[in-house]
Formats: C-alpha cells, structure tokens, sequence
C-alpha cells in the first residue's frame, strides 16, 4: 500500500513539474515574442547604422531608441542582442562626440556613455561568450574611454580568437593595436600581422595603411 502510494505521489510529483516547466517554457516564449515585437523597429535602425546607413541621428531619436531597447530588456534581460543593441547606440553616440576638453561636461557625458556601452557588451559577452563582435567593440569602448591596454587586452584577445576572419572585428582590433603598438608585446604584434596577411587583398590594403599612418612596421620578430 505504501509502494501504491509513493508510486502516486511520485508520478503526481512529476507530473507537477513537467507542467511547471512546460509553463515557464511558454513564459519565456511569450516574452521573447513580447520583447522582440517591441524592439523590433529599434533593432533595425540600430542594424542600419552598423551597416553604415546613418540617418541624422538627433537626441530625441537616441532617446526614443534608448529606452525602446530598455523596455526590451525589462520583459527578457537575458537577450545577449538587446544588450548588444544597446551598447552600440552608446558607444556610436560617445563616438560622435569627439574628443571634449578633459573636465568638461561632454567629456563627463562621454566617459559615461562609455561606461553604459561597456556594461552592455560586457553583459552580452557573457550572454554569447563566443560572438566575436561583441568582444571587439567591448574592447575598444574600453580603448576609448582611456582603460590600461592591460584592461583593454582580455577582450582584445578573445576577439581575436573568435573573430580573426570577420573584416569589421580586423578593423577594430587592428585601430587599437596600432594605438598601443608601443606596449603591445611581440606575441600579439605577430598573431595581429598574421590575421593581416590572411586576410583579403583589399583588407590588407586598408590594414597597412592604418598601420603606415602611424608609421608602424609590419614586420614579425
């Protein structure tokens, strides 16, 4: 009799959980849909300025933009492209402002813009661990808003590892390489003028001339 009854109360159990879980499968679904129905419109123009199709981009469209992605963020944080949306629209905005007089309100504005974009791709990262886009762009809002190289690398590096083949992260990573190319050490010096000289002939065409401009020898020791 006991037997009978823990084998009833055991295959009740289970069936509870299946349908706790068969709910919270549906939850999440439903604010996925939710989440990317609502930012649908935001993603997209976030999506057109990567792609360089910039549209005047005034501060209440930023604004309207911001807190789209935001809201979007509320009914599903877990969304690695969310927070990677969202980053972007920081650090494109920090970018454009130039470089501000050290103290003054923009430069505090921009520092502050950066550390938002950070936190964003940060989050993204850990979300993605293996997307090398948000590992570069992480690394270089790091580079912009004046982080140590020794702050800047570990995203560097698994940028680099991820995306040595993707043209837009070779562009990133090289930008920063070039601007710490006194304190960078040989090992990286070469893994960086290897993705180089594997890349396309118009890649390495742009490559060295990054690196000319900064009067950078492309050589491996």
């Amino acid at each position: 009799m006991a037997l009978i009854f823990f084998r009833r109360v055991g295959f009740f159990t289970l069936a509870v959980m299946f349908l706790t879980i068969a709910g919270l499968s549906a939850w999440h679904g439903i604010s996925a849909a939710r989440a990317d129905a609502m930012s649908l419109q935001a993603r997209w123009q976030v999506e057109q300025w990567r792609s360089g199709k910039r549209a005047s981009l005034t501060t209440a469209k930023w604004e309207e933009i911001k807190k789209t992605l935001q809201s979007a963020l509320e009914v599903t944080p877990h969304n690695a492209q969310l927070h990677d949306d969202l980053a972007y629209l920081y650090a494109m905005r920090a970018l454009g402002m130039g470089t501000p007089v050290a103290g003054s309100k923009n430069y505090i504005l921009k520092q502050l813009l950066l550390e938002n974009a950070i936190t964003n791709f940060r989050l993204s990262t850990k979300l993605r661990p293996t997307f090398p886009y948000s590992w570069a762009y992480l690394a270089f809002s790091q580079h912009q808003a004046g982080q140590s190289l020794v702050n800047v690398l570990p995203a560097f590096d698994k940028a680099l590892q991820y995306g040595n083949t993707e043209q837009n992260v070779r562009l990133v990573l090289a930008k920063i390489a070039f601007d710490n190319w006194q304190e960078m050490d040989a090992e990286r010096k070469n893994r960086l003028i290897k993705m180089i000289e594997h890349s396309t002939p118009d890649a390495q065409k742009t490559l060295k001339k990054m690196a000319a401009n900064q009067a950078i020898e492309l050589t491996q020791r």
